[in-house]
């Protein structure tokens, strides 16, 4: 037994294949650990460059819809003499980024005050959603059960929706600005580059 081992150079047998094998794993799980970071960085940024899309998108929309809510705010006792209502126009507000990013499991990588700022929006979208709705089936309701003080009632539905509608449409148009401005930010050139594209 002892010429078994005065044949065996230690560091050319023993050593050098463990030395070799460990710094190949070593190695291979740099270069994992290296691939998931450049997929999550992709993966982040890309979810990013659809959150801005659809975020410019909704401050185009809540624009066009705000202005003409503010208009006819301004105007309403000018439209209940001369019937200028040509209906409420509420803003179609885009989300399927924002969602896929929640089923996807995307948004576990943006820092936290990014995904809050963009959670606060959606939720924003949603309750203005909520608000759109229940005016639209009161308003139904006003039509379907008419009486002698409809008109009326009509009128004040539609000046106390359109005072709160207004301050909404508002507030989420300069979150979206905000959140629009904080993605350039982060993206930077890649935002740029692929705009271009």
């Amino acid at each position: 037994m002892k010429t078994v081992f005065r044949d065996i150079s230690w560091f050319k047998d023993v050593l050098l294949p463990v030395v070799v094998t460990m710094l190949g794993v070593y190695l291979g799980i740099l270069a994992s650990d290296w691939q998931d970071q450049q997929r999550e960085r992709e993966l982040k940024q890309e979810m990013l460059r659809q959150i801005y899309r659809e975020a410019q998108s909704n401050v185009q929309s809540l624009t066009n819809s705000y202005q003409y809510h503010l208009q006819l705010k301004d105007s309403l006792e000018t439209w209940r003499q001369q019937q200028l209502f040509r209906g409420l126009n509420p803003a179609f507000l885009r989300s399927a980024a924002f969602t896929s990013a929640i089923h996807g499991g995307g948004l576990q990588i943006l820092p936290y005050d990014l995904f809050h700022q963009t959670a606060s929006i959606y939720t924003g979208q949603q309750k203005l959603d909520e608000m759109n709705q229940i005016f639209l089936g009161k308003l139904v309701d006003l039509f379907t059960n008419q009486g002698e003080d409809t008109g009326q009632a009509i009128y004040q539905l539609i000046q106390i929706y359109i005072v709160d509608i207004v301050r909404s449409e508002e507030m989420l148009m300069k979150e979206n600005k905000a959140l629009i401005e904080k993605i350039k930010d982060t993206l930077g050139n890649e935002l740029n580059k692929n705009e271009k594209d």
